[in-house]
């Protein structure tokens, strides 16, 4: 079974993934590169999930969600 990677830097661990194109990016914080937060500032694409917990980040509202509905 293949391991997803960020789309830019290969980066194999903090991943999110792009709820409404499946764009995946590493982390928006810390050590990472910050792709997830690039593809959202580039495409206004607001939700992203964080790959190992499975909790949806707004980026517009910047902070986690607890409902989409």
């Amino acid at each position: 079974m293949e391991h997803s990677k960020c789309d830019i830097c290969s980066a194999d661990d903090d991943l999110w993934m792009c709820i409404i194109c499946g764009f995946i990016g590493c982390a928006p914080e810390g050590p990472s590169n910050g792709h997830i937060r690039e593809h959202y500032e580039a495409q206004k694409h607001i939700y992203a999930i964080e790959v190992e917990t499975k909790t949806v980040y707004d980026f517009a509202k910047g902070g986690f969600v607890h409902r989409l509905l």
